[in-house]
């Protein structure tokens, strides 16, 4: 049930390990809702003509992770090896879907590199 929050701290604390100069624990805009929000929620929500749909859109796009591990959860009793698999399976998903997204939405980072 940990992989999704896992993996996105562990991401996190690494993305800003690999930044120069930014503590791991230092806030940013680049966790995966929020590049979402821009690569996608915003999008969509104006292509429905109700841009203030951005954040509830958001949510129904990025709940199929956690969702996925309470299913797998709920599905049967799982042994030690089925769990780890099941963890990197969240984590091998977490990664293709942050990549995709990143793919279609640019980072605040990548912003202001902009000249």
């Amino acid at each position: 049930m940990l992989a999704y929050p896992v993996t996105e701290t562990l991401v996190s604390i690494l993305r800003r390990l690999v930044k120069q100069g930014h503590s791991p624990g230092a806030p940013d805009s680049d966790h995966l809702h929020h590049v979402v929000h821009r690569g996608w929620a915003l999008r969509l929500g104006a292509h429905m003509a109700s841009p203030e749909a951005g954040n509830a859109l958001t949510s129904a796009i990025v709940w199929p992770l956690p969702c996925l591990t309470l299913v797998a959860v709920q599905i049967g009793t799982l042994q030690t090896g089925q769990t780890m698999l099941l963890l990197l399976l969240g984590v091998a998903i977490y990664t293709l879907y942050y990549r995709i997204t990143l793919a279609t939405g640019r980072t605040p980072s990548d912003q202001s590199k902009q000249p």
